[in-house]
């Protein structure tokens, strides 16, 4: 008449155990691609203001040298509250192609140059061991690279 219950004590808490790491590891993912996302979004803001400093500064004033240089403390300064980044994952390429300003009394008598100067920003991301738990092939690094170029002479973006 009265059946026994089969003994599943064990089984909620494997469950619960499985469910969770399931949910850390989306968790883990989440914050992960986001803190990736905001970095990508810093080095293309820091790419633009380097390629800013280049169109709208004189040359003597601000060299490649000199842009490199606002741009790594634009992204590694002390001061920064928040995300800061570190110095030593940090790769910056300025190429400087500057020429002089088009206006329309230069215009008719200057070839117009169109070589572009531009500034790319790498940064070398660590991936959590924890994306290898089910034998993914994950890098231990991804590089996230971003690049801003402008017309030399224009002030124009591309």
């Amino acid at each position: 008449m009265f059946r026994k219950k089969p003994k599943s004590k064990g089984q909620a808490i494997v469950e619960m155990v499985l469910l969770l790491l399931v949910v850390a590891l989306i968790s883990v993912l989440i914050i992960w691609f986001g803190f990736a996302y905001s970095i990508k979004h810093m080095l293309l803001t820091a790419a633009r203001y380097g390629t800013d400093m280049i169109a709208y500064t004189d040359q003597s004033a601000t060299p490649a040298s000199r842009v490199k240089e606002m741009v790594t403390h634009y992204l590694t300064h002390q001061w920064i509250v928040g995300l800061r980044l570190n110095p030593d994952r940090l790769t910056i390429n300025v190429e400087d192609n500057r020429y002089p300003r088009i206006t329309h009394f230069c215009a008719a008598w200057r070839p117009i140059n169109f070589q572009r100067s531009s500034v790319e920003v790498s940064f070398r991301f660590d991936t959590p061991r924890m994306f290898t738990v089910f034998g993914a092939n994950v890098p231990p690094h991804i590089t996230i690279t971003e690049r801003s170029e402008v017309i030399a002479g224009t002030g124009a973006p591309l």
